[in-house]
């Protein structure tokens, strides 16, 4: 018999025990949604395999209208981490905001309250704040069923094998590995493939472009600009179909960033190759112009180029590799403006290598006098040209101080001067003088290297102790060798033709001398009529111009003297 006291005891331990059984049975476990890192993480986390619970997952996304089914929030969920997983998109939990009352200020007005996950590979999938929480967007919602095409008809096929191919092998199903030899092969027969359609098309286009040389060069090239095409195409076929396979995420991230960053390999194979491709058109139109500046302009345009290829194609690696290329170019352009600053001569002295290029005032291998710069130009460079002086050393002048210097250009000279004086005695008779300058005349009508149209031969000034002759002619040689040879004959002639007449060549001393003394021979030459006779003169003229001006005579001389002579005759003096 139960006592007052015990019924309200068992009373009390009844109603506690059905209090707490009742609270247990009505309590729905809710996820925090405040932020845009608990939005995303309640989803992710609760779609793992050891956390299996789409119910909570399918809490961050939109379910208002067409959503409200907490079954087709479920399956929408499933998916939309399945479009990540299959496209290597890992989200990264340190980057997502965790103040609730987070806004995008680089954002449009629209946007503002937005957090995309992947703004560069998948923009449409985004939370925005509904209320008090961020979900995972109504147009996100929208959009997952046409992302998850492709996968869903992969799994349709997937369905169709025997159930031993979803066997798993280190972390991968038998189907995956499977997968990836038949794209190996499939890629190996579309890389033969696209390489031969890329270099029939570049053959084709050189042909219709009337420009296409048959050398080997251009062989070579054709197939080096081919090959990576080809390659190219491919890593952007990989990229693309191989989330439609659904490997592991850890497999897909690492090989689709691999390919990302392969890819601007290529392109920068591609335009390398295509700048040598460029280059030797230029060179071929190069060899038709006289001037020579343009041969050493192609290599440095082709260097230029090539620079500018590998700059763009890091860009485009940093970019792959998920670092922000806009703020690396906005530090750049800031730091170029100090380095500009900082390298005000390097930039005038580009300035002055694109004046030089313009202007052309002179060509490589040309002989220029500029202040104390005399010599023979060898290269012509970005920031410097290098000038190799008759002393055979190198200077290297800078194009920025060259640009302003006024330069003789002594290489473009149709014809090089001589001009001497030739000095006779006093006592020389003027019937010789009139010979002999007669004679000096013929000697340059007769010279081969020699200018016939215009040379001055007169007796030109009473000297101090000599009666001066003008000798004033030019050479019609291109070469500094080549003019002292022609010299050196014309000089020689001249001594010989005064040997001949007689005529004896006077310099500049004073001397105190006796005309005559008793028992010897006078100082001052006799000469007989016959010696001065007009036509004895011109005979003697004739035979020492025949004499010195015969065909065989003269080539046995020139070439005894060029057998004599050694050294590098590339210069001018």
């Amino acid at each position: 018999m139960h006592t007052p006291k015990t019924s309200v005891y068992f009373a009390f331990i009844f109603l506690l025990f059905s209090h707490l059984a009742f609270g247990q049975g009505s309590k729905r476990k809710t996820a925090n949604l405040n932020t845009p890192y608990h939005a995303v993480s309640t989803h992710i986390d609760n779609l793992q395999t050891n956390n299996y619970h789409p119910e909570i997952a399918a809490q961050a996304l939109f379910r208002g209208g067409k959503y409200a089914s907490i079954e087709k929030r479920e399956e929408l969920a499933k998916r939309l981490l399945k479009i990540l997983d299959a496209r290597g998109l890992r989200v990264d939990y340190s980057k997502l905001p965790k103040d609730p009352k987070y806004v995008d200020t680089t954002a449009s007005e629209a946007n503002k309250k937005v957090y995309i996950l992947f703004p560069k590979e998948l923009p449409e999938v985004y939370v925005e704040k509904v209320g008090s929480q961020w979900l995972y967007s109504e147009y996100t919602l929208d959009r997952i069923p046409s992302l998850y095409r492709s996968i869903g008809m992969m799994e349709k096929v997937i369905h169709k094998f025997p159930d031993w191919v979803t066997n798993k092998v280190l972390g991968m199903t038998l189907f995956h590995y499977l997968s990836l030899l038949v794209l190996l092969i499939f890629s190996f027969f579309l890389h033969k493939i696209f390489s031969y359609i890329f270099r029939n098309l570049i053959t084709r286009l050189i042909v219709k472009l009337g420009k296409g040389q048959r050398g080997t060069n251009v062989k070579k090239l054709i197939q080096s600009i081919a090959r990576p095409a080809s390659l190219f195409l491919i890593v952007r076929i990989w990229i693309w179909i191989l989330p439609v396979f659904q490997f592991p995420l850890s497999f897909t991230e690492y090989v689709v960033l691999f390919l990302k960053v392969v890819l601007p390999v290529f392109g920068m194979m591609i335009g390398n190759h295509l700048v040598d491709f460029v280059a030797l058109y230029m060179g071929k139109l190069a060899e038709k112009t006289e001037g020579t500046l343009d041969d050493q302009l192609i290599p440095l345009i082709k260097k230029a180029l090539i620079t500018l290829v590998y700059i763009i194609g890091f860009i485009f690696m940093l970019n792959a590799l998920s670092f922000d290329v806009t703020t690396i170019l906005a530090g750049l352009s800031i730091g170029g403006l100090a380095f500009a600053f900082a390298a005000q001569d390097t930039i005038k002295n580009l300035f002055g290598s694109f004046t030089i290029f313009m202007d052309r005032p002179f060509q490589v291998g040309d002989w220029i006098v500029a202040d104390n710069i005399n010599g023979t130009v060898e290269e012509v460079g970005f920031r410097s040209t290098r000038i190799r002086t008759f002393s055979n050393s190198v200077m290297y002048v800078s194009n920025g101080k060259l640009a302003n210097m006024v330069i003789d250009n002594m290489g473009v000279r149709a014809y090089r001067r001589y001009s001497t004086t030739l000095g006779l005695t006093y006592d020389t008779p003027p019937q010789l003088i009139d010979a002999f300058v007669k004679g000096l005349r013929q000697i340059i009508l007769e010279h081969p290297d020699t200018r016939k149209d215009y040379f001055q031969v007169y007796l030109n000034d009473f000297a101090g102790s000599s009666l001066n002759i003008l000798f004033y002619s030019f050479f019609t040689v291109n070469d500094w060798g080549l003019e002292l040879r022609a010299r050196h004959e014309l000089m020689m002639n001249i001594l010989r033709l005064a040997y001949e007449l007689g005529v004896r060549f006077a310099f500049p001393t004073q001397t105190v001398h006796v005309e005559d003394l008793p028992g010897q021979k006078g100082l001052t030459p006799a000469y007989s009529d016959s010696d001065l006779n007009e036509e004895n003169l011109n005979k003697k003229i004739k035979q020492f111009i025949a004499a010195q001006f015969d065909e065989k005579t003269f080539h046995a001389k020139r070439n005894q003297s060029n057998s004599s002579v050694g050294g590098d005759s590339s210069g001018d003096s």
